[in-house]
């Protein structure tokens, strides 16, 4: 089976103080793939760390995603996505929104992840 992370929002809002705002579009920078041992007579386990990133008025937005396909599990799921990097301490960003695409399917997204706010 093959798959990967793939990213649904094209830009995030976030605000500053009183004011709102969009980053540019949001690119994928590096994306690796690497096995872990299954757990106890279970197949290995294939996790996808993918970096994204957007530039903004205010500096870089960088997130990284981390999606996992476990022993038997034939989809992969999005265990985590996290902000690395934050212009600036003070911005409350959205969370962009990941999905995980298997390219030996359809082109609709098996799952989706999205913040569910505060």
């Amino acid at each position: 089976m093959s798959w990967k992370i793939n990213l649904h929002s094209s830009t995030i809002e976030y605000q500053l103080g009183d004011d709102s705002f969009y980053t540019d579009d949001i690119k994928l920078l590096d994306e690796k793939f690497y096995t872990e041992p299954g757990g106890y007579k279970e197949p290995d386990e294939t996790v996808c760390e993918a970096t994204y990133e957007a530039d903004s008025e205010h500096g870089k937005f960088t997130w990284k995603v981390t999606a996992r396909c476990s022993g038997f599990d034939t989809d992969a799921v999005i265990e985590e996505v996290c902000e690395t990097i934050t212009p600036d301490q003070s911005i409350e960003a959205d969370t962009p929104s990941f999905y995980i695409e298997d390219e030996d399917e359809a082109d609709e997204p098996s799952f989706y992840i999205e913040d569910e706010g505060p």
